[in-house]
């Protein structure tokens, strides 16, 4: 009676493991893209509710503007703020809350990339700040919430 195993039965089982291993490398390589999509998802809208925030409080204007990798906060005082993110995002527009808090723009915030993340955009409509998904059609993001 023989006791263990032979040499082709272990590199048999080691390939199997290696092509599962490999599935959970893509899988886990998207999860944590899409991961980071979310997290700069929450600091341009954390940045947003700041400015508009801010501008009704201090009773002057801001205005947040977008680039690629970077949010910018800017205010009528000349003082202002930038946060890097991890992913690159784009918008039509910069954000401008007047001293109410207002603003008249209409804008976008979408993850410049495929992403399976919950939420991929922001939207801004006048006083109200919401999470979506991004939807690409001829270039031009939209943002469809849930």
């Amino acid at each position: 009676m023989q006791r263990g195993l032979t040499l082709i039965e272990l590199m048999v089982v080691i390939a199997i493991l290696a092509i599962l291993a490999s599935f959970a490398v893509v899988g886990i390589n998207s999860w944590v893209r899409d991961m980071k999509v979310q997290e700069d998802v929450r600091i341009i809208y954390s940045v947003l509710k700041s400015a508009q925030r801010r501008a009704f409080l201090e009773k002057v204007e801001y205005c947040v503007s977008f680039n690629g990798s970077s949010v910018f906060m800017e205010c009528d005082n000349s003082s202002n703020a930038a946060v890097y993110l991890k992913t690159s995002f784009v918008a039509d527009k910069k954000v401008c809350y007047d001293k109410s808090g207002f603003t008249n723009d209409n804008v976008s915030v979408c993850y410049n990339g495929v992403s399976d993340a919950k939420y991929s955009c922001v939207s801004v409509d006048f006083i109200e700040i919401r999470f979506g998904k991004a939807k690409w059609e001829d270039g031009k993001c939209s943002c469809e919430h849930r």
